[in-house]
């Protein structure tokens, strides 16, 4: 393994790394691999050592809990469902500021402060302001919401959440011919509520804010309206110079209720991506 050694703390074996970063937890989550006999000058009487990389980054999470993420980042979860992983969810944070979200983050900071609701962010690891399609769904989950009592959800409108319709749409995404920074996935009401209920304010408010966001996307080719809710944004869509295609919505209510729209859903995504120009 490549790297070099870093002694860590376990409880009250403190090393210089964790005094530095005032560790008051055990690292437990992490591979020890060794202990060894400290010199005339260490501050414990054993060291606890361990390999990582060197140019690794170093994060904690809510709880105090190193991260380590390569510094060249990961790669985009291969599975649905990929940030149920910490290490994935803490570096989609890390992401956040990244030039290509810019403008869409001062769009959900200026949401968040009307008070209507939890507004989840954009996917930095999709297109951000260049992405050439937009999936438009109907509303914000409960596994958007990061602040939410018991099962946190991930705080991204994003195909790698925690639950079934974002499991549906990543295996989707990944029967489609396209790559992930060509395409940007929002809600037409942006906010979760507590509710899926969508009352005719909130509608007329949501197609507000869709305009907002579509003059933010210079390269926007193609939208696709996901759900019954979605597709009422069609006429004001209509107005602008984008092709716009209609698929039902990937939750399993409807892959219950009507299988052969659900199992229809990847074809009329990819007759969209296949537009493109």
């Amino acid at each position: 393994m490549s790297g070099f050694w870093l002694g860590v703390c376990l409880r009250v074996l403190p090393c210089e790394f964790c005094i530095a970063r005032n560790c008051k937890r055990p690292l437990a989550c992490m591979k020890i691999l060794r202990p060894t006999k400290p010199d005339a000058a260490s501050r414990s009487p054993w060291r606890l050592t361990l390999a990582m990389p060197r140019k690794s980054k170093f994060v904690y999470d809510v709880e105090d809990e190193l991260i380590i993420i390569p510094a060249d980042g990961l790669p985009a979860p291969d599975m649905p469902r990929g940030l149920r992983d910490i290490r994935q969810l803490t570096y989609r944070k890390m992401l956040r500021d990244s030039p290509h979200m810019a403008p869409l983050n001062d769009m959900v900071a200026g949401l968040r402060a009307e008070g209507r609701g939890a507004v989840p962010d954009f996917d930095p690891m999709d297109g951000g302001v260049g992405a050439r399609i937009l999936f438009l769904l109907e509303k914000p989950g409960p596994m958007t919401d990061a602040d939410r009592p018991g099962r946190a959800g991930s705080g991204f409108i994003s195909r790698d959440n925690d639950d079934e319709s974002a499991g549906a749409t990543f295996t989707f995404m990944q029967q489609i011919p396209i790559m992930r920074n060509e395409t940007l996935i929002w809600n037409s009401i942006p906010w979760w509520n507590d509710s899926t209920k969508v009352t005719p304010e909130e509608w007329r408010l949501g197609l507000l804010r869709l305009e907002a966001l579509l003059n933010l996307l210079p390269r926007l080719q193609s939208v696709v309206l996901v759900g019954k809710k979605a597709a009422r944004a069609a006429n004001m869509l209509a107005m602008r110079d984008l092709r716009v295609w209609h698929s039902a919505h990937p939750s399993p209510r409807v892959r219950a209720r009507y299988p052969d729209q659900h199992a229809a859903i990847p074809g009329i995504w990819a007759k969209a991506v296949t537009s493109l120009n």
